[in-house]
């Protein structure tokens, strides 16, 4: 990325690479944002997991580990001396395991989940946090922060024990950064996705043993699975709309009622 002066919104989608964050990338760029993606250079393999990445992506796009606290400040300062500023920052980096009873698991499977999910999203937070604009916008409490966590941190799913505690452990983080950024005028709002169609619910597949992905819509009280775009409609709404703060907002279809 070349240094240059730049009038526009500066957006970073982190976890933009495909699914729910590329299609949050595509609605910032039809708003005339400018739109830095963040994901790991190549795809990982996270066993039954393979993560998202920059690759293809149209797209500014910086390759980063999330988890790594030093590589993800110096992505932020990348992305600061390049764009001057950054306005708002949406996170949907994350990482889906289990499949097994809780008895089975060890306590390196509880760490590796909270890892992937708990403290990637302080570190993408703590490092983008100082840099967001203060004076891009011309009303307080503007500049924004929505977070994914997961109908996993609300409802209990069997097999799922590591994943729901990593992201129970990420909705109350967020709750208390959303608090604490208020003082700052930095607005903080979760969105919960329920079973949405990607990568992430076809590993949910796979651990259940099914044989298509469409059977979770069974349990949605609309009977079927959500599409990325529905799920970023809500992030570009929380974005947009300043009365929105320190807010959750489930988009599940009914699941976490159901």
């Amino acid at each position: 990325m070349t240094n240059k002066p730049r009038d526009k919104k500066v957006s970073v989608v982190a976890g933009g690479g495909r699914g729910i964050g590329a299609s949050v990338a595509q609605f910032l760029a039809k708003l005339e944002h400018e739109v830095i993606v963040l994901d790991f250079p190549k795809p990982i393999d996270f066993g039954i997991y393979e993560s998202g990445s920059i690759e293809g992506t149209n797209h500014h796009a910086l390759g980063v580990d999330l988890r790594d606290m030093d590589a993800t400040k110096r992505c932020a300062e990348e992305v600061v001396n390049t764009f001057g500023k950054v306005d708002t920052l949406t996170i949907t980096a994350g990482a889906i395991d289990g499949g097994g009873s809780f008895l089975e698991l060890d306590d390196l499977g509880i760490i590796d989940a909270v890892t992937k999910n708990v403290i990637s999203v302080h570190n993408c937070i703590k490092a983008f946090v100082p840099h967001l604009a203060p004076t891009s916008w011309t009303k307080p409490h503007t500049r924004s922060i929505v977070a994914l966590t997961s109908v996993a941190s609300i409802k209990p799913l069997r097999g799922l024990a590591s994943y729901s505690a990593a992201k129970g452990g990420v909705r109350s983080y967020l709750m208390v950064a959303a608090v604490e950024l208020s003082d700052m005028q930095v607005r903080l709002n979760i969105v919960a996705p329920g079973s949405t169609r990607g990568a992430m619910l076809d590993a949910s597949r796979d651990l259940y043993h099914l044989s298509s992905s469409d059977e979770f819509a069974t349990h949605h009280l609309s009977k079927r699975i959500i599409e990325a775009d529905e799920i970023a409609m809500a992030i570009m709404a929380l974005h947009e709309n300043p009365a929105m703060i320190a807010a959750e907002v489930v988009v599940d279809g009914g699941m976490s009622r159901a």
